[in-house]
């Protein structure tokens, strides 16, 4: 596999900066039926633990983030996704001073 291929720069993002998964369920009306929920992989907390308590600071992020979209905009799936993974960037470097990926996913009920 060369260098250079996409697969490979992902993987050293990977290590460098983990992953963060965040997963929410809302009805077709736009309306929060569950989430965000977020979890780590690849990220500790200061102490060295397993990051789980910052978590609920980056979900709380996320949260808000969708909680002051309008409800019209939560229709769509690419402008949630778009929400909760700039929260989540914008939070996350804050708490671990990373960037990790962020994967965003979406249940429709």
């Amino acid at each position: 596999v060369p260098e250079a291929a996409e697969g490979m720069k992902e993987r050293r993002k990977l290590s460098y900066g983990g992953i963060l998964t965040v997963a929410v369920a809302l009805e077709d009306n736009g309306h929060i039926a569950d989430g965000p929920i977020i979890s780590a992989r690849g990220l500790s907390e200061a102490d060295g633990r397993a990051a789980d308590e910052s978590l609920i600071e980056l979900e709380d992020a996320a949260e808000d983030a969708l909680q002051k979209s309008r409800r019209k905009t939560r229709e769509n799936d690419d402008e949630v996704e778009r929400i909760l993974r700039r929260a989540v960037r914008k939070s996350a470097e804050r708490v671990f001073g990373r960037r990790p990926l962020i994967d965003v996913n979406i249940l429709r009920i």
